[in-house]
């Protein structure tokens, strides 16, 4: 607390991101929107993750088409963690962003936009080609 929001990011965000995105312009941007907040925000936004309920045992009932995006680096929410959620959920798609952490739409963005595009053009009900 005694150092800032921006010192504390330095150490905290480097699980955000992939290796290579340390010291960079994105990793920078993540910075700044670390230091636009205060600690009592930032405590309260961990408690919130810390308190949350487990929801996996609602994951089956999920019905539509669903993308499980997932950066292949993600510290956060690893990739083990979206391959559990997709074999619970029937029909889910499991899309990973290689070169990312968990900011994968500030880390590879085009590849985020693709994803989606071609998860939201494929027919429904049947899994667009790779």
């Amino acid at each position: 607390r005694t150092e800032g929001m921006r010192a504390m990011g330095q150490q905290w965000a480097r699980g955000m991101v992939h290796p290579a995105r340390i010291d960079t312009p994105v990793f920078e941007a993540i910075l700044e929107m670390i230091a636009r907040n205060t600690p009592a925000m930032f405590e309260a936004q961990i408690q919130a993750l810390l308190a949350r309920p487990d929801a996996t045992s609602l994951l089956p009932r999920i019905r539509c088409p669903t993308l499980l995006l997932c950066g292949r680096d993600d510290q956060w929410s690893p990739l083990a963690r979206h391959a559990e959620m997709q074999r619970a959920m029937a029909g889910a798609r499991l899309e990973i962003i290689e070169m990312s952490g968990h900011m994968t739409t500030m880390e590879q963005p085009h590849a985020v936009s693709l994803a989606l595009q071609d998860w939201l053009m494929a027919p429904s009900g049947r899994e667009a080609s790779p």
